[in-house]
Order: structure tokens, then C-alpha cells, then sequence
């Protein structure tokens, strides 16, 4: 019986471990645009957050209030998506960094879209190479 849990806490490490790994890949080739999120890049991020939309405007500093007028103003959750991305992209800090640290969030959690949205590959993935390995 010792032999099973030791075997699935090795396991379990070695997970992690992978994991750990792929985080640090994806920090190597991916660098965080500059600037701003343009309006089309914006609207078609509205259709893909429609599950989190309320917590992803949590973290972009929006209060209750204003979420609460989302919803009023708003039938459609892609929509109330949309208005709360387009309202953001009017604040003077609306840029693909703040939106990426947004929704990397450990209350979004949502990592894949920020580096898809936000990020551009960096040299090594378009030559190619793999840096460090």
C-alpha cells in the first residue's frame, strides 16, 4: 500500500514539475505587446469571455455599480462583454499588459487567452530555435 502512494506522490511531482516547465517555456518565447488592444481585437475577446466576463472587469478596477449598469443596459452577456471591454479601452492605463496581467489573474485564470490576445512570439519561435534548450 506504501508502494501505491508513493508511486502517485512521485507522480503527482513530476506533474508539477512539467508544468513548472511549460510556464517558463511560454515566459521565454512570449513577450506581452505594446500599446493598446484595437477595437477588433477587443470585440472578438468579448465573444470569448462571456463565462468570467464579471471577473475579468473585477480585475480591470470596474466597481459593482458599474458591472450592475452592464447588466441593465445589456440583454446579451456578449454584449455586456463587449461594453465592459469597450469602456475599458477608453482608461488611459487600457493597455495589452494591464489586459494580460488581467487575465492571468489567479481569479480569472485564463493564461491561454491572455497570451493569444496580448502576447506575440518572440524571435527564437519565429526563427525556429528554442532559446535555453
Amino acid at each position: 500500500m506504501f508502494d501505491f502512494w508513493q508511486h502517485l506522490l512521485l507522480k503527482l511531482l513530476e506533474a508539477a514539475a512539467v508544468s513548472r516547465l511549460i510556464i517558463q517555456f511560454n515566459a521565454l518565447i512570449l513577450a506581452v505587446k505594446e500599446g493598446s488592444p484595437s477595437q477588433d481585437e477587443l470585440k472578438t475577446l468579448s465573444e470569448q469571455i462571456v463565462g468570467f466576463w464579471e471577473k475579468l472587469a473585477r480585475r480591470l478596477e470596474f466597481e459593482n455599480c458599474e458591472i450592475e449598469a452592464f447588466h441593465l443596459n445589456n440583454q446579451l452577456v456578449e454584449d455586456r462583454a463587449w461594453e465592459m471591454l469597450f469602456k475599458w479601452s477608453k482608461k488611459p492605463d487600457a493597455t495589452y499588459q494591464v489586459l494580460y496581467d488581467a487575465l492571468c489573474h489567479r481569479y480569472v485564470k485564463n493564461r491561454l487567452l491572455a497570451s493569444k490576445f496580448c502576447c506575440h512570439a518572440t524571435n527564437s519561435e519565429a526563427t525556429g530555435t528554442t532559446p535555453g534548450f
